[in-house]
């Protein structure tokens, strides 16, 4: 896989939370108890997929340097 550089949260976002627990240096929930980014490089690129991976809505977007979506 490339490497991720732009991380996109859209407003399909539920609120659940998974994506902060895989990934809490790089997820949080904001006040509105919809997932946020708290910092784009916090965790490795195989745990952002991780935590991507396991919205249940796929509201998480991954997209390389070029802006290839790699996920979902």
């Amino acid at each position: 896989m490339s490497k991720i550089t732009k991380i996109e949260i859209n407003q399909d976002c539920i609120g659940c939370g998974t994506c902060g627990v895989i990934a809490s240096k790089t997820f949080s929930l904001n006040s509105e108890g919809k997932s946020t980014i708290a910092k784009p490089a916090g965790d490795t690129d195989e745990v952002i997929l991780q935590a991507s991976q396991s919205c249940p809505v796929l509201a998480i977007h991954l997209f390389d340097e070029a802006g290839k979506q790699l996920y979902p």
